[in-house]
């Protein structure tokens, strides 16, 4: 579980904006046989630099690149990172289409070595009434270190509560056993 995750934004160019992620505070919970094992503590720190292309503030299409670095917050841990293509478009009748194709390079469990992953989603949105939109999105992972996929059908509400906040909630709910299911509500401002 993850609480208080927080993504800070600065904008350094009309195009450019650097951003930190945290995760101020993660728990989990790992049943092995009779054993239950809980940790909780700093869910880790990401910098990443997000960069448009085009269509930045208008246009039917946009285009962005999204490098990103995960700094490790325990001993164990080693630094990874990747980078992930964001693209939009508009569908007219305000229907929107979000693509998003990312890589990323992890550090093995089982070995001391790194493993790259992939991930494709694909979302659409829609107003529902003037200040609430939903969206749908379906998720594709691949995981190199186990050679496994992971699907998820993703879900949920947007509402604008002003120009400058927005608060969502929604679902990632993954399509196989092995798959998290994750609950989630937010808001963001400027």
């Amino acid at each position: 579980n993850s609480y208080n995750f927080i993504n800070i934004k600065l904008g350094i160019t009309h195009s450019l904006d650097l951003q930190v992620v945290a995760g101020t505070l993660v728990t989990s919970k790992i049943v092995d046989g009779n054993l239950t094992y809980k940790k909780s503590g700093f869910g880790g720190l990401t910098v990443r630099a997000k960069q448009n292309i085009w269509g930045n503030d208008n246009g039917k299409t946009a285009l962005a690149v999204l490098p990103f670095i995960n700094i490790p917050t325990a001993s164990f841990e080693k630094i990874s990172g990747g980078v992930t293509i964001p693209f939009a478009m508009s569908l007219g009748g305000n229907w929107g289409l979000g693509t998003q194709l990312e890589t990323d390079i992890e550090d093995d469990e089982a070995e001391n070595g790194y493993h790259f992953n992939f991930l494709a989603a694909a979302t659409v949105s829609h107003p529902l009434f003037k200040n609430l939109d939903f969206f749908i999105e379906n998720v594709v992972t691949r995981d190199n270190e186990v050679e496994a996929y992971q699907y998820f059908l993703d879900g949920g509400l947007v509402y604008t509560a002003g120009t400058n906040i927005k608060v969502d909630c929604g679902f990632y709910c993954g399509l196989r056993n092995t798959s998290s299911k994750i609950y989630f509500i937010g808001v963001s401002f400027r």
